[in-house]
């Protein structure tokens, strides 16, 4: 293919050619936006290349954070003990200034608000839970915005009903130190928030705390007529096109 302006154009010619395999081809790509479109009944269709100087990953500093917490009978197999030193480790490096947690199993219970700086009545709280029953994440409300991050920390089995109704809309963690954890599920409940799940098992606990304080970016595109709109979440820039 030969560039002529915006346009590329085949210089080679053939014939009785016996083909062994699909053909393949390709050309250069500028950085800069590209687009096509195409008509089919009375409708029209477009693709857009578009190039965004946007890191894929960005670094959060939160300063409140809701913690959901499992207690449920499965939660005497998780190694509660690396849970809680992640927890406090992800405080200090965060210099946290609130944290709401809130412990679930069958049913969610009252909530309790710690401030992390001015004391550390939080573990003695987590070591005081008392862990029995089934699990259910359908009575979760994880869509309050208040919070910079939510973390849950969980095995990720659902013993009881459904998954969760009402969706972070905040960066979600799924954290979990158990030998056995339902991975799928937890991966699920992170997918679309910016979050990730974090095995506490599987790496070291730097990796685990590095994983956590990041947040990936996403691409909101709204089309009006006449214009379109590029959200960038969670910074939320927008770039007319």
């Amino acid at each position: 293919f030969l560039a002529q302006g915006p346009d590329y154009h085949l210089a080679k010619s053939a014939e009785q050619v016996v083909l062994s395999q699909a053909i393949r081809f390709s050309y250069a790509s500028y950085k800069q936006p590209e687009y096509c479109t195409q008509e089919k009944d009375g409708k029209t269709y477009f693709a857009l290349r578009w190039f965004q100087n946007v890191p894929r990953q960005l670094q959060i500093k939160p300063k409140i954070i809701h913690v959901y917490w499992d207690v449920s009978g499965s939660g005497t197999s998780r190694d509660t003990d690396k849970e809680i030193d992640f927890l406090e480790k992800y405080l200090k490096r965060h210099d946290v200034m609130e944290m709401v947690i809130i412990p679930f199993a069958g049913q969610t219970y009252p909530r309790k608000i710690f401030y992390p700086a001015a004391d550390r009545e939080w573990r003695r709280y987590l070591r005081s839970l008392d862990y029995d029953g089934v699990t259910r994440f359908d009575g979760l409300d994880l869509s309050d915005p208040s919070p910079d991050a939510t973390l849950l920390v969980s095995d990720g089995y659902v013993t009881y009903g459904g998954g969760v109704q009402k969706a972070a809309v905040k960066p979600l963690y799924a954290i979990s130190a158990s030998g056995s954890k339902n991975i799928i599920f937890l991966q699920s409940l992170v997918a679309n928030t910016g979050g990730c799940y974090v095995d506490l098992n599987g790496i070291t606990m730097e990796m685990a705390l590095s994983a956590a304080s990041v947040t990936e970016n996403k691409l909101k595109i709204n089309s009006t007529r006449g214009s379109t709109s590029v959200k960038i979440l969670p910074g939320g820039k927008n770039d007319p096109l």
